[in-house]
């Protein structure tokens, strides 16, 4: 009969294990001018190397039998994507259904892989600020800076994946890339009225940003906001504004992905 079992409910091979080395180095310098202002800068540059190992279910030892009849034999020939001599797994046996499988259909079913993936990123933030000028209701402050990023990444799956063999698994190359960010910022902090029936403080915060992305392109974001202190105990907040998502590393640079589905039926399957 057809073969519609499926390997993952008859063993327990699933295993997995992460392991990620992380380091970050982190330095600034800051300081005042002589009329009050301040300012503050920062370098950040971290590097993340993890290792994924997963336990996985052959694929082509799964397909290449998944329509042969009880009589078949595949002994002396090889699997088609592992290469791996065939065996004539017991579907049926009740040690098979148990997962009590021989060695000899452990080695033909059953691998192990290991992937890398290396993050690096390193950045760049320096802003100014201090007061305007003085307003009846207090000082009018600002802060303006620059935010400057490298991101990368480089990430390659196990010789399993890569040969998008891994049964109950999607399939992915070499996610390899980097993109750069940098951005302008200025935000203002407005008294509107101080210290009058009904209102301990009223202050306006507007802020704007423009942002050059090298994988999106360049786009302004902008943000107000409203911070009423009724009195000591009370106080209400309201905000508007924009902002955009860029695509995260992933997303830009995978490469050769596949999803798992059932294989045997989508008429699109070669």
């Amino acid at each position: 009969g057809e073969q519609w079992f499926s390997p993952t409910a008859i063993t327990d091979h699933n295993d997995s294990e992460i392991t990620v080395d992380y380091q970050r180095f982190l330095g600034g310098l800051r300081g005042e001018f002589s009329n009050g202002w301040s300012w503050d800068t920062t370098v950040a540059y971290s590097t993340s190397d993890g290792d994924y190992k997963n336990e996985r279910i052959y694929n082509d030892s799964i397909r290449d039998q998944n329509w042969t009849t009880g009589n078949d034999s595949c002994v002396g020939q090889v699997s088609s994507v592992a290469g791996l001599p065939c065996v004539d797994v017991r579907w049926f046996s009740e040690d098979v259904m148990n997962g009590n499988v021989t060695p000899q259909e452990r080695a033909y079913l059953f691998g192990e892989e290991t992937g890398n993936t290396v993050y690096k990123q390193l950045s760049f933030d320096g802003y100014v600020t201090g007061e305007l000028m003085d307003l009846p209701a207090g000082p009018l402050s600002i802060a303006t800076g620059v935010h400057y990023r490298e991101d990368e990444i480089d990430d390659n799956p196990g010789a399993i994946t890569l040969a998008s063999n891994a049964w109950g698994s999607s399939a992915a190359g070499r996610t390899v890339g980097d993109d750069k960010t940098q951005a302008l910022f200025v935000e203002f902090d407005v008294p509107l009225v101080d210290d009058v029936p009904g209102i301990k403080n009223l202050t306006l915060n507007a802020s704007a940003r423009y942002t050059d992305v090298s994988s999106y392109g360049a786009d302004t974001t902008w943000k107000t906001g409203i911070n009423w202190q009724i009195v000591d105990s009370f106080r209400i907040r309201a905000n508007v504004g924009t902002s955009f998502r860029t695509p995260a590393l992933y997303e830009l640079y995978l490469a050769d992905q596949t999803s798992f589905g059932n294989r045997s039926i989508d008429p699109c399957i070669r």
